[in-house]
């Protein structure tokens, strides 16, 4: 018989796959957004430089690369193709039932209770048990919402028809802004599932600024290479 507590030891590994997923997606998205430039304006000088050096095509492929990678780790969040999938289709499943639920507030109340002997605080037991009771109906409410939202047709529409198949287009392509979208709101929900199921604090806006540093740091030291060895470039890239 599979007991509460197996069940929330596959929601967790559903929850690291997600997790991964999310990180790929967004680490992806943040080398498009820094490369491509937030603005017509900014890294305008640099693209003129590639443009100049006859690399638009080579530069206009990895931008390709990376926002296709970053729609396709949204789509695995979001599939539901069976009941195997690590997605958050799959995961619902699992935590929305009556008995897990009640299993996961249950849960809360003896987080890190062994960490309670060490300290002068009292341990928040009771505090965690009415958050988990508060914050999980939320969760769900949300990935329903998310998983069956317009947004998310849009991105499996695409994934499904242009990337993984080459066939008509029936109805709109995913956007540039319809995958930053799904990825701020995708990890929005990991946030909530981290705390519901684990007891996980994840500080999703210091995650985005860290890829969004390394993103920028990456395209930096690019932008200054191609400056510096920009004749020896030209002389070996022939007409």
């Amino acid at each position: 018989m599979v007991t509460p507590e197996d069940t929330c030891a596959k929601a967790e590994g559903i929850l690291d796959r997600l997790q991964q997923d999310w990180n790929t997606g967004y680490a992806n998205w943040s080398m498009f957004e820094a490369g491509n430039g937030r603005s017509e304006r900014e890294r305008a000088s640099f693209h003129g430089d590639l443009k100049a050096l006859q690399l638009g095509h080579g530069f206009a492929t990895i931008l390709n690369s990376l926002v296709s990678q970053a729609l396709l780790a949204v789509a695995r969040i979001t599939d539901q193709s069976g009941k195997d999938a690590n997605c958050l289709h799959a995961l619902n499943g699992l935590i929305a039932r009556p008995e897990q639920r009640e299993h996961l507030v249950e849960q809360a109340e003896q987080w890190f209770a062994h960490l309670s002997l060490d300290r002068e605080e009292p341990f928040k037991g009771k505090e965690n048990r009415a958050l988990v009771e508060t914050r999980l109906p939320e969760a769900i409410k949300r990935m329903n919402r998310f998983k069956s939202g317009l947004v998310r047709d849009a991105i499996h529409r695409t994934r499904t028809q242009q990337l993984a198949h080459a066939l008509p287009l029936e109805g709109d392509r995913a956007t540039f802004a319809d995958i930053k979208t799904a990825l701020h709101e995708a990890g929005e929900i990991l946030v909530d599932l981290n705390l519901v199921v684990r007891g996980r604090h994840v500080d999703l806006p210091q995650m985005i600024r860290l890829h969004e540093k390394v993103a920028n740091a990456w395209w930096d030291t690019c932008e200054r290479g191609f400056r510096l060895i920009g004749d020896e470039v030209v002389n070996t890239a022939g007409p």
